[in-house]
This record gives structure tokens, sequence and C-alpha cells, in this order.
């Protein structure tokens, strides 16, 4: 036995909330899925679900985590300069629409 699950993370490395994020990331980018749960999301990790519950108190809590990533990728995204606020929320709208249509199982969310 190789010591890894079927994500590639090493049966002993220590679980924390990025593994879940990071794995939560990958099923929401999927085609198709409009919807995450623990059972998949644990899948996917290659831990029971309720493992998930030592990270996050909640499902509630675990999808605002992922809706803050959302919006900060779409910031990160910005080019247009600050001058004009106007063009700057246009932007962000317009690049937070382009960031939910790449995770929409997590954009449902919101």
């Amino acid at each position: 036995m190789s010591g890894k699950s079927s994500t590639g993370r090493s049966a002993t490395a220590p679980l924390d909330r990025e593994v879940f994020v990071d794995a939560a990331f990958r099923l929401a980018s999927r085609p198709h899925t409009l919807t995450l749960t623990y059972r998949d999301l644990g899948k996917e990790v290659g831990v029971d679900p309720t493992a998930i519950y030592r990270h996050f108190q909640s499902k509630e809590s675990l999808m605002q985590e992922l809706l803050d990533r959302l919006f900060k990728m779409a910031h990160d995204r910005r080019t247009v300069p600050t001058a004009r606020w106007e063009d700057c929320l246009a932007e962000f709208a317009a690049l937070t629409l382009d960031t939910f249509l790449e995770y929409p199982a997590i954009a449902v969310t919101a």
C-alpha cells in the first residue's frame, strides 16, 4: 500500500481547513456539480465526512469560507484603476459572475 489516498494526499498528512477548502473547490469546479455535500467532500479527501466538523462548525461556516474566497478571487482579478469607482464596481460585478460560473456549486449558495 502506498500510503496515499486517491486524491494524492498522504494518509498521514494532517487534515486542516485548507485540505477541505481545496477539495471543495475541486468538486465545485466539476461540470454539472451544483451542490457540495459533506459525503462527497469526505470522499474527495479520503476521510469520513464527520472529520469536516473538526475544522468547520457547520456546513454554513464552510460555505461562508468558500464564498469569501470566491469574492477574493474576483477582487484579485481586477484590472481597472481605482480612480473611477463606477468602473471598478462594474468590473468587480462581471468578475464575480465569471468566478461564480467557474464554481457553480459554491455560487448557488450566494
